[in-house]
């Protein structure tokens, strides 16, 4: 009686996972969205309501704000027609940039303060009334004065629509009256800036780089002409090696000079990238030399000898099948030994040939960095040569290349200065000067009410998420099929009426359940007059309801059934049938002290005999690790077609594990819904200690909402038959 002892893997591979969890579909699918929102509904509304709630409570108690805007415009002078340049249209993309530029000073502390000053706001009650401790007479004025700026700063903002000659600015304050002047106080303060700039604001800046430009030109003609006599003379074909020109951008180095700084470049690229390789290669082969080739990561991980070992693993297991049955000598089993020799064989070839690869990688890396380092240095000593013969020429050549950068920055900073006096003869006027507010921007409640609804729900979904991430219960058979490596016998649904009247209705859910289960138990145990055991990991969860339904279920088609309570500590057996405890039962059949007809518990079940446990012995553990349980069972397995044993939880006691090992097969139930994974895996393990063959799971109490499941079909089917019958 042996499992396969994988269940309890859950990084197992596809390969061998059982077929229902190797198949079985995507974590995310709308049937687990179903589910996932059905079990964490509460939470959902729950803190959707109180985020809700929050937002509605934030917003009244927020003191009302108002906004006023002031918008200005820009006007476009024409063009602008200055000797030396071409006739230029700055157009609106200029005149964006200009207001940008403006607008950002007119953010600034200095702008706050010019507006301060002219508004007397230091002295304003409503703006630094609530920010100054003490009356405002006692604070300085300056004092006053900065606090007035850093408040009304903070206050103001200013926009430039996209493709617009069109500026606005807005203030906020909980005087809609202050608002508004402080709006047109901005306008008319930066309006006057502007005004007081004229078109000769830069015509000394103009006129000095004009002079400077004319200068270093004399200069640089000079110095070329140096430089073009000195390679003349010198015979130097190219042009000299030097740093990229400032005002252009691009790279000054001669062509040749590329071309051999290249080529080194190429080789030392290709030389470290091959010593890299030669160094991996030799540390692959010192680490693999001393080591086994069976043992190398390499072997182990190659799809070949992985294949072979299958193949291996195969013929061991049946060659382990035919020792059980047939002597060394018989003919299959010596075939079936030569085969694995064979294998053998072939694996340790196929080691020794992935060890030396690893070895000729090693050599070939080496010879390839030897040969690249001999050509580094070759093409290093022609690089070197040519660039000495340049230095000179570079040396000559440093001076007018200063030059030509000091040259294209004085252009560039003359076509600079032009094009802004061009653009400051553009013209700033009113559009709308600000008006008070009648009705407060701020706190808006729709807007308030809708972040709050948004981040309520991403609160929710986030406590949600994690609920389910550290909540590991079972809830489907996929479920448990996938975490537990077992195949599911089926599953009963939970019902709140009572079981034993559920369970005796032919056609109610859980009846035909167990019918289903029955059917496949029966069909996954093919020994003839088998005794299974119905357990679980603890209390509760619908292991004696379990074995009831299915002695009931075997008693139906006409199986003679023998139905014991093996749970020697909380006997549950005869309240399913509503009977009382009586004194002799199991212990006093297992001890001999009465015979087996004596302690049946008597019921108007036909086909279906129950021994109910009696007085509850002192000693459980120690009659389930004596003979008397498996005499007991060898007794009387021929008087009966089917021997069912309820036993006790797996976790904490031993009884259920020892019991097991008596058992041809163990059916392991499972509560959906309150069953933790570590738990079922810790008992099964125990179960698997013993070598106990557990055929299936069964899951209790399944509820179709809390797994994503649709309901209606089922309970119109069941209602259906009943209607019928």
């Amino acid at each position: 009686m042996a499992t396969s002892g994988e269940f309890y893997d859950d990084d197992q591979p596809a390969a061998t996972m059982p077929a229902a969890q190797a198949g079985g579909g995507g974590l995310m699918n709308m049937a687990s969205m179903r589910a996932f929102l059905w079990r964490q509904r509460f939470i959902l509304i729950g803190v959707t309501i109180l985020a809700l709630i929050a937002g509605l409570i934030y917003t009244l108690l927020q003191p009302p704000v108002y906004s006023a805007t002031a918008t200005m415009r820009i006007e476009n002078a024409g063009p602008q027609i200055v000797e030396g340049q071409d006739v230029t249209d700055p157009g609106i993309p200029e005149v964006d940039s200009f207001l940008r530029m403006l607008l950002t000073v007119m953010s600034s502390q200095s702008m706050a303060l010019r507006v301060v000053d002219s508004l007397g706001l230091q002295d304003n009650p409503t703006l630094v009334g609530d920010v100054l401790e003490g009356s405002l007479e006692s604070t300085p004025e300056e004092v006053r004065r900065q606090v007035a700026a850093d408040l009304i700063q903070s206050s103001v903002s200013a926009e430039v629509p996209m493709n617009s000659a069109l500026a606005s600015v807005s203030f906020s304050s909980k005087d809609p009256v202050l608002a508004a002047r402080i709006a047109n106080a901005y306008v008319d303060t930066f309006m006057e800036d502007i005004a007081r700039q004229g078109a000769g604001t830069n015509s000394y800046a103009i006129s000095y780089l004009e002079e400077q430009i004319q200068d270093v030109r004399v200069r640089l003609r000079e110095a070329e002409s140096r430089a073009i006599e000195y390679a003349r003379e010198n015979r130097i074909v190219g042009d000299p090696i030097r740093a990229p020109a400032p005002f252009d951008g691009q790279a000054g180095t001669s062509q040749s000079s590329q071309v051999s700084v290249s080529n080194l470049s190429s080789v030392s690229a290709t030389y470290t990238s091959s010593r890299a390789a030669r160094i991996a290669a030799e540390e692959q082969w010192r680490a693999a030399a001393p080591v086994p080739a069976l043992q190398l990561p390499q072997v182990l991980q190659n799809g070949t000898v992985q294949s072979l070992r299958s193949r291996q693993v195969g013929l061991e297991g049946q060659l382990s099948d035919l020792r059980e049955r047939y002597r060394e000598d018989y003919p299959m089993v010596r075939e079936v030994q030569a085969q694995i020799a064979e294998l053998d064989g072939q694996i340790a070839e196929a080691a020794a040939e992935i060890k030396n690869a690893i070895r000729n990688n090693y050599e070939i890396a080496l010879r390839q960095e030897q040969a690249l380092s001999r050509e580094l240095d070759r093409v290093s000593d022609q690089t070197l040569d040519e660039q000495d013969r340049r230095v000179q020429y570079n040396i000559i050549d440093r001076d007018a290349e200063a030059l030509r950068a000091q040259l294209g920055a004085l252009l560039n900073r003359y076509n600079q200065i032009s094009a802004a006096s061009n653009i400051q003869t553009e013209s700033i006027s009113w559009l709308d000067r600000a008006r008070v507010p009648q009705s407060p921007s701020s706190p808006n409640m729709v807007v308030n009410l809708i972040i709050s609804f948004f981040a309520g729900l991403a609160l929710a979904v986030a406590i949600a998420v994690l609920r389910e991430l550290i909540d590991d219960r079972v809830r489907t058979p996929d479920e448990l099929e996938r975490k537990l490596g077992l195949p599911a016998l089926g599953k009963t649904p939970f019902v709140s009426e009572e079981i034993p009247e559920e369970i005796e209705d032919p056609f109610s859910p859980i009846s035909e359940a167990y019918a289903s289960i029955r059917a496949t138990l029966d069909h996954a145990v093919r020994r003839e007059h088998p005794v299974i055991q119905v357990t679980s990991s603890e209390a509760g969860e619908g292991k004696t309801t379990s074995a009831v339904a299915l002695a009931r279920k075997y008693a139906s088609i006409g199986r003679k059934v023998l139905l014991v309570d093996f749970d020697l500590r909380r006997p549950g057996l005869t309240k399913m049938f509503g009977a009382a405890r009586p004194e002799m039962g199991i212990v006093d059949v297992l001890y001999s002290r009465i015979p087996l007809e004596r302690a049946l518990l008597p019921n108007a079940i036909e086909n279906l005999d129950i021994l109910p446990v009696g007085s509850q012995p002192e000693n459980p553990v120690d009659i389930m690790s004596s003979s008397l349980v498996a005499e007991f069972i060898e007794r009387y397995r021929g008087q009966y077609d089917v021997m069912i044993l309820d036993s006790s939880p797996v976790m904490g006691i031993a009884d259920a594990p020892l019991l097991s090992r008596h058992a041809d097969a163990v059916a392991f139930v499972v509560e959906a819904n309150r069953a933790q994974i570590g738990k079922a895996k810790v008992a099964l393990r125990r179960l698997d200690d013993m070598n106990a063959y557990v055929v299936g799971l069964v899951l209790t109490k399944f509820r179709a909402l809390e797994a994503g499941e649709n309901q209606n079909y089922e309970q119109h089917y069941y209602n259906y038959n009943s209607r019928v019958a």
